[in-house]
């Protein structure tokens, strides 16, 4: 059956261009608005910006380079940091290059055993990640990587990948009395659901796989403050015009792991925080995106020490280094402040079908 594709609106029609005249490709533009890339050409064309030749990427300053391949390095594939960067993914292949990095390719199976070309820090967490039952394929798909290239890290960090049907019976084994993020698992259900317990107080009915997997993390509520992306795009989201801080903290007891989050009260949220290493002033409402997206791109180097489970925040801890976090923050700043909010939390804020149609609406309404 064919599929039927939606016609473009006038807000993404006036928006295709600009894009591209930033520095976005026909090919990503063309992912990002579900239709071909002739369709983004025809668009581009009827307008008044020029096309570039195919040969000829936006390219990055030369400062950032290092910067991109210390991106490159932690895990994140070419497609992400582009999209980041606003920039092509042949640019960021062409920066980390001019960096002295080395790429991945279709080989990264056998590449990334290398320890050269391994970031511990990473591959520890995907291990992890695969002991609690994530596939490589399901790890690999939320990080931008081949599936392979999952297996080799996790090979390297000491661990071994399980066979499809040792997935399978992982997904049906019993998890009573276990917690995931905020969910305490119940009793099994029909049809492979589950009754969990938050920690909110609010009792969930849900498959168990997206639990196990890390997907679902509480029953929808935020795991600190109370705060959601509905009370967000619906304009209800508590002092979200008030002056907030944006910042990232060392621990610290546990120094090499690093804490991202927003404070409105000006002091220092815990004792359990040690160093601050960026302090960014924001609306509260933009902190909170940009917070939210820091923690979405940097989830897959999640991770906690033991005597802190529990701890509040402690799902917000990052075991990465501090200077690769800063860029990132640093970097989604920059989106932020050129994109404004909502187009922003568009393309970096993780979203469900009906919150992207509210943000796409608001986006429109501020452009």
């Amino acid at each position: 059956m064919a599929t039927t594709r939606k016609p473009l609106s006038e807000a993404q029609l006036a928006q295709i261009p600009r894009l591209y005249a930033e520095g976005r490709t026909m090919e990503s533009l063309a992912h990002d608005f579900g239709c071909s890339p002739w369709k983004i050409q025809s668009v581009i064309n009827s307008s008044a910006i020029p096309t570039r030749p195919r040969g000829n990427p936006k390219r990055l300053p030369s400062p950032d380079d290092h910067a991109v391949r210390k991106l490159y390095e932690a895990g994140h594939s070419s497609t992400q940091i582009a999209r980041l960067r606003n920039v092509s993914e042949r640019a960021i292949n062409s920066a980390i290059k001019r960096a002295g990095g080395m790429m991945r390719s279709s080989s990264e199976a056998h590449a990334l055993a290398a320890p050269r070309t391994v970031n511990p820090q990473l591959a520890q967490a995907l291990l992890a990640r695969h002991a609690a039952g994530e596939s490589c394929r399901t790890i690999a798909s939320s990080i931008g990587v081949d599936h392979k290239v999952v297996a080799s890290a996790i090979r390297y960090a000491g661990g071994q990948t399980r066979s499809r049907s040792d997935a399978v019976q992982l997904r049906r084994h019993d998890i009573s009395a276990q917690t995931f993020d905020r969910l305490t698992a119940l009793h099994p259900l029909p049809h492979g659901r589950w009754l969990f317990q938050c920690s909110c107080g609010n009792l969930h009915k849900t498959l168990s796989d997206p639990v196990v997997r890390g997907l679902a993390k509480s029953c929808g509520c935020l795991r600190t403050g109370g705060d959601t992306l509905d009370q967000a795009i619906e304009g209800t989201l508590r002092n979200l015009n008030d002056t907030a801080e944006f910042y990232i903290y060392a621990l610290a007891s546990h120094p090499n792991y690093l804490k991202p989050g927003i404070d409105s009260t000006g002091t220092r949220p815990d004792a359990q925080y040690g160093e601050q290493l960026l302090s960014i002033q924001l609306p509260r409402i933009e902190a909170w995106l940009l917070e939210q997206a820091v923690l979405a791109d940097t989830r897959p180097l999640a991770a906690f020490p033991a005597d802190l489970q529990g701890w509040t925040g402690y799902t917000e801890l990052r075991r990465i280094d501090p200077d690769t976090l800063i860029n990132v923050a640093s970097a989604l700043h920059d989106q932020l402040l050129d994109l404004g909010r909502w187009e922003f939390a568009l393309r970096f804020v993780p979203m469900t079908t009906q919150q992207v149609v509210r943000a796409q609406a608001l986006a429109a309404a501020t452009a």
